[in-house]
């Protein structure tokens, strides 16, 4: 920005010339081009987005530092000012803004019992929904292994739902739970 302000009086049509250089490209340029790359800080993951902020804050640095670089130091120290706010405001809430949550549940199940259980009746009250995904007979016979996908919304940032576990695990023995950090690659 500093080199545009210098550019700015020397691009000045100067005598007889019909050439003239539009210097404000410079930072419209600089502001894009950060633009792309910030971009490429958000990924997505299955239904999970991550980055959103880190790329806001890229850019919005980049226009921040333009202004410093133009001489709008008010500007942008009222920038600076409003960023750290809202930087703030939005890691202080972060932890109790309600999110969806997914995990792969497996379960046993005897050879006597239904092989595909109801368990959305154990679930439900906690808050939690299911979706039967596969039933894998055991080799040896010695039971069934019956998979569901879990979910729920809860403030955090995923924490192991230990209130499912406790209220399955009086009724079938729980064999695994991976949660959405786990199931990435599936």
């Amino acid at each position: 920005m500093i080199q545009a302000n210098l550019l700015l009086a020397a691009g000045a049509k100067s005598g007889g010339s019909d050439l003239a250089t539009d210097v404000l490209r410079f930072p419209l340029g600089i502001l894009t081009g950060v633009g792309f790359i910030a971009g490429g800080a958000i990924l997505k993951r299955g239904n999970l987005v991550i980055g959103v902020t880190t790329a806001a804050t890229i850019w919005v640095v980049t226009a921040i530092g333009l202004a410093f670089g133009g001489g709008q130091l008010e500007l942008a120290g009222a920038a600076v000012a409003i960023t750290l706010l809202v930087l703030w405001i939005f890691k202080w809430a972060n932890p109790h803004i309600r999110r969806e949550h997914k995990a792969l549940l497996a379960i046993k199940v005897d050879n006597d019992k239904d092989p595909v259980p109801d368990i959305e009746a154990l679930v439900a009250p906690l808050g939690y929904t299911t979706n039967f995904l596969k039933l894998v007979r055991n080799g040896d016979g010695a039971g069934i292994v019956v998979t569901f996908e879990i979910r729920w919304r809860r403030a955090g940032t995923g924490a192991p739902p230990t209130d499912l576990i406790t209220a399955l695990s009086k009724h079938y023995p729980v064999l695994s739970l991976d949660t959405e950090g786990d199931m990435a690659g599936q």
